[in-house]
């Protein structure tokens, strides 16, 4: 069952799609095509929402379904102990249902895993992938990280705290970012920043075997990734590239959200990928184990 609202500005959507059986929510947003491009499925990062993706969805001019992921904006909340393979099965029903079917599935981050993981397992709804400082690249994270995204941890930071711990995902401070930083303080303050999907995404996340099978992935994808990433190292991007036989573009001084840090570079990246024919969705090359 869908509910689809009326939004501005024209011609966009907002949705609220419930999944069976158990009627889990998750809500977003439809732009109509602008141009003749691909259509598109955009999964943000942690602690994020979709609204972090609309201004380059916007310039790209794509017909995308943007969604607030499990644990985020106005989607309920990520299942406890939830598999990372389930919440892609449902987000590819979700794309099948909101009429996305056959899509390029754009992942920031987070997102990026999540895209993978739907190539992986339905490679019929996967027409490319664009991948932004991607997650799900590291085949061997470190005991700390799994520690620093415990659901007790997060919840125990202090308001300072978490504005250094905020900072550091930025490489190169912009007022998009400034404002990423502050919107999250704030959603902290009121209790309303959804750590537990946080660390309940993240726990899913660093059990997930997708990582150690970049490999069998076939879509065609394209990586994105800011030189100066300090969560996602550069060397992980490379070595996922090479698995992929992927090109990988290189942003100069930019850290973990080119999405925010450099809107235009992305929105020429996604158009470029979304072009009917487009030259970096044609079968990737032979691919090295790893």
């Amino acid at each position: 069952m869908s509910a689809l609202a009326s939004s501005r500005p024209r011609g966009e959507r907002s949705f609220v799609h419930y999944l069976p059986p158990a009627g889990r929510r998750l809500a977003g947003r439809i732009l109509p095509a602008r141009a003749c491009l691909r259509p598109v499925v955009a999964l943000h990062g942690l602690g994020s929402t979709h609204d972090d993706l609309l201004d380059v969805a916007r310039r790209t001019g794509a017909p995308t379904l943007l969604v607030d992921l499990p644990g985020f904006g106005a989607s309920g909340p990520f299942p406890r102990g939830a598999r990372l393979a389930e919440v892609a099965a449902e987000l590819a029903e979700l794309a099948r249902a909101q009429g996305f079917a056959r899509a390029l599935w754009w992942g920031c981050s987070f997102g990026g895993h999540l895209a993978l993981r739907v190539a992986l397992d339905r490679p019929e709804q996967v027409t490319g992938l664009l991948l932004v400082s991607s997650g799900g690249l590291d085949p061997a994270p470190s005991p700390a990280l799994a520690h620093a995204f415990r659901e007790e941890h997060l919840a125990a930071r202090s308001p300072d705290r978490l504005a250094r711990e905020l900072d550091a995902l930025v490489g190169h401070p912009t007022a998009a970012t400034r404002a990423f930083a502050a919107r999250r303080l704030r959603a902290h303050a009121r209790g309303e920043a959804g750590y537990e999907g946080v660390a309940r995404a993240a726990a899913a996340a660093l059990a997930d075997d997708l990582p150690r099978r970049l490999d069998e992935v076939r879509a065609p994808a394209v990586l994105v990734h800011g030189e100066e990433d300090p969560l996602v190292p550069l060397a992980h991007a490379r070595r996922a590239a090479d698995l992929l036989g992927a090109p990988l573009q290189v942003l100069p001084g930019v850290g973990h959200l080119p999405w925010l840090e450099d809107p235009p570079a992305v929105a020429e990246a996604l158009r470029s990928v979304a072009q009917p024919g487009a030259r970096p969705l044609a079968p990737a090359g032979p691919r090295r184990s790893s």
